[in-house]
């Protein structure tokens, strides 16, 4: 989004073009890590999201301790409200 505004409109420009910036290399990055998987057969990738947060971070680190599992690291935990 590229509009010129000053003020709350401002900061709500940069917050949305920062997260569809994200959201792309998000689904980039998934693309990618599809490709090894399913193409060439390689299980070690993983999808580098730069600053990510929220349920993205959580997602991607339970990917992390689910591929180390997978590979017979069994010191890795995830911790989950209950």
């Amino acid at each position: 989004m590229n509009v010129d505004v000053q003020g709350e409109m401002h900061d709500f420009r940069l917050k949305i073009n920062s997260m569809v910036n994200q959201l792309n290399t998000l689904a980039n990055e998934v693309s990618r890590v599809s490709l090894e998987v399913g193409m060439e057969g390689f299980l070690g990738g993983r999808a580098l999201v730069p600053d990510v947060q929220g349920m993205w971070k959580v997602l991607t680190d339970n990917a992390d301790i689910t591929r180390a599992v997978a590979g017979g690291d069994l010191t890795k935990k995830i911790e989950v409200d209950v």
